[in-house]
């Protein structure tokens, strides 16, 4: 579902007719690396690559954004979803792609060693409309609103029914299913009448009350008492965006739940923003969050100790701030210690710990990047150049 509504922010803020680009720009990060599609369909990834992440044949980080996952060159990738190590690629013709470590079954081969340092096809996943990679599992999303998972499961994130890691995809018991978001160690999914459902670890609550239940290894349906139009998840905490806001429940201990009291929160808790925002999608990873308006203004809460908010040096503990821009935001994404933006002139600006390359940053630079910083890549253009120059 997120990805049809960037699509349509996307066309609503540049006011582009649908047949004037021949790939809607996208933006997806994972744990300490970050993956970009440029108008031309050509892919790009910078950040961390000792396992083969970003999928260009070596196991070298990238300092800053290159070609990246280029055995994909003439096929449409249609979709990213980064995890904390692996990467999953959606193809127009429904097929799932997938570069990175295995030591989970991640790349779905029914084995659990070794690395894909290009990225290779996971059989057995057909017609798959939508992808979503946590801290080691995987769901992928059918055209029917069938749902297949597969990866870690220790927690039981995957939903099979039991807490050993999957290493080929499994049919989850859960039906017409039209979205689905992976957190670190639990999943969260809506199905077409509304109903939330979760399963996974829920030892900060991110499944709401449970009771003493800590891991739930089976689909559950979650009772919000509100109507939930998006989800996003964090490391530990949840997103729901409704009709009239942003509600989050889990951890807090880093004030992800955009409110100043209390550790974690076992229901849902409206996120402290003026009345009069309208908002159009939200954003999580670890212990921050974001959220782009309709106005394509950009708010962010949460940890700040890595400049992963774009504000600054500020205590580690904040709640939703606006970030002062100088274009409206088309679409965002998180890592998890850093954020990135797409501006609406098609520029990506990046954020947070930068000691292996994740914010793009040339020449290298080590350390923090505490504001925003343009990566010198720009999607609509389809090239980078040297911001230092």
């Amino acid at each position: 579902m997120r990805r049809f509504i960037l699509i349509m922010l996307i066309l609503v803020l540049t006011a582009l007719p649908l047949h004037s680009l021949a790939h809607e720009p996208l933006l997806s990060a994972g744990g300490s690396f970050c993956y970009a599609i440029d108008a031309n369909g050509e892919i790009w990834g910078w950040g961390d690559n000792v396992k083969g992440q970003l999928g260009n044949g070596t196991k070298k980080r990238v300092f800053y954004a290159q070609r990246a996952a280029v055995t994909l060159d003439g096929k449409e990738v249609t979709a990213i979803d980064c995890g904390n190590e692996n990467t999953l690629f959606l193809l127009e013709d429904g097929t799932v792609w997938t570069c990175g470590p295995n030591n989970y079954g991640q790349q779905g081969d029914n084995t659990k060693s070794g690395y894909h340092y290009e990225p290779v096809r996971i059989q057995g996943l057909e017609n798959i409309v939508q992808i979503s990679s946590g801290w080691g599992h995987c769901m992928a999303l059918t055209r029917d609103g069938e749902l297949y998972g597969w990866g870690r499961n220790t927690g039981g994130q995957v939903g099979v029914g039991s807490t050993k890691n999957v290493k080929t995809p499994q049919k989850i018991n859960v039906e017409n299913i039209v979205n689905v978001e992976c957190g670190g160690k639990y999943t969260l999914a809506l199905d077409a009448q509304g109903a939330l459902w979760g399963w996974g670890e829920n030892d900060q609550g991110q499944l709401l009350d449970t009771g003493k239940t800590k891991k739930v290894t089976e689909p559950r349906q979650l009772e919000t008492g509100f109507d939930i139009v998006d989800i996003a998840c964090g490391g530990s905490t949840a997103y729901a965006l409704t009709e009239d806001g942003v509600y989050a429940w889990g951890r807090n201990d880093f004030w992800q739940l955009g409110i100043k009291e209390g550790s974690l929160s076992k229901k849902p808790v409206r996120v402290t923003l003026p009345e009069n925002i309208a908002v159009q999608s939200i954003y999580a990873y670890n212990t921050h969050a974001a959220l782009i308006t309709q106005d394509g203004d950009y708010w962010t809460w949460g940890m700040t100790r890595c400049g992963q908010l774009g504000n600054g040096k500020h205590p580690s503990k904040s709640l939703p701030e606006k970030c002062e821009l100088d274009q409206k935001v088309r679409s965002a994404s998180m890592g998890s210690s850093g954020s990135y933006i797409l501006l609406e002139d098609g520029t990506v600006w990046a954020n947070g710990y930068s000691e292996v390359g994740q914010t793009g940053a040339y020449p290298r630079k080590t350390g923090y990047v505490y504001y925003w910083k343009w990566t010198g890549l720009n999607l609509l253009e389809s090239t980078w150049k040297d911001p230092e120059n």
